[in-house]
């Protein structure tokens, strides 16, 4: 298991805001990507025998499909990725701007796949394949701050 280390320094972005995305404990991993996907969206292994084997099954990434509760969640894309390039993955930690649907979300919900692709909801307590749990409650907007901790 990887080490779970905080940045030693001061969690200020370049506007002045503190962030927990800068300062807090986090772990980002790369992946390949065939498809392209957005900034936000759940990310699953790419296992397609075509796209997902490019470099080795395992280092491919795809955006999570149209099923609820999805258990291949890799983590979620720090950073808009273009089709057949590499990109980032938050896989432990504060990713913010993690896209959801409309449903309610409190702060401290566990999260899941959803049945839209990229984007997260809360889970029902039945649902093992949680992705993290939610930092704000979800208000107006299909945005959300949350701690990846994938189970």
């Amino acid at each position: 298991m990887p080490n779970k280390i905080a940045k030693l320094y001061d969690a200020v972005d370049a506007a002045g805001a503190y962030s927990g995305e800068i300062g807090g404990p986090r772990n980002v991993e790369t992946f390949y990507f065939a498809a392209a996907v957005a900034d936000g969206d759940v990310v699953v292994s790419d296992t397609d025998t075509t796209t997902g084997v490019v470099f080795g099954l395992g280092a491919g990434g795809i955006k999570a499909g149209t099923t609820v509760n999805l258990p291949t969640v890799i983590g979620i894309a720090d950073a808009a990725i273009t089709a057949g390039t590499w990109g980032p993955v938050v896989t432990y930690g504060v990713k913010k701007g993690v896209l959801t649907t409309a449903a309610a979300i409190a702060a401290g919900d566990a999260v899941v796949t959803s049945a839209t692709a990229g984007k997260i909801q809360k889970s029902v307590a039945h649902e093992q394949n949680k992705i993290g749990y939610a930092l704000l409650a979800r208000t107006g907007t299909n945005i959300i701050d949350v701690f990846v901790q994938l189970r």
